[in-house]
């Protein structure tokens, strides 16, 4: 991180792809360097309803939960859900990510998305690269886009995260 800094990247959080450092050797470390950098980390609050169903070892929901609970009493913004567009079913995308903007609760939510466009590489490195096409097209969409600002929904990144967490060390 102490390198990325130094060249000038603006680094505006700390993320493991796909939860790679989730595991318990490495999570302390992850933590770590999010805090002496002060840096917003996606990882889940207390509540954790929705991590059984991605198959995640009970152990290591409980350890997130009581980690969730250290870092929220120290002011560190963490995410109440995580939702994704599908990779499984490229139809009608537009209709799924409606639907899952009117089922969010209050809070701070990830919604995953995995945006590309249709291209010869895709193709041959993504077997789900429909999926992908799909979720691309739906992001771009006006229709999607009018739909997000009509409901309420306040679209942030990790920049005011990060200025939130900076602002009450």
């Amino acid at each position: 991180m102490a390198r990325a800094l130094q060249v000038g990247i603006d680094a505006t959080h700390v993320d493991a792809h796909m939860g790679t450092v989730s595991r318990p050797p490495f999570l302390s470390s992850y933590v770590d360097v999010a805090l002496e950098n002060r840096l917003p980390l996606p990882l889940i609050g207390r509540d954790t309803e929705s991590l059984p169903a991605q198959k995640i070892p009970p152990t290591l929901v409980a350890h997130g939960a009581q980690l969730g609970q250290q870092l929220e009493a120290r002011g560190v913004p963490l995410i109440d859900a995580v939702l994704g567009l599908p990779l499984n079913d490229p139809i009608d995308q537009i209709t799924v990510a409606k639907k899952i903007i009117d089922s969010l609760r209050p809070g701070l939510t990830v919604l995953l998305l995995h945006p590309a466009q249709d291209t010869p590489e895709l193709r041959a490195m993504a077997p789900d690269w429909r999926s992908r096409v799909a979720n691309y097209a739906a992001c771009m969409s006006s229709e999607l886009r009018d739909y997000v600002r009509q409901s309420g929904v306040q679209v942030i990144g990790y920049r005011p995260l990060r200025e939130l967490l900076r602002a009450s060390a």
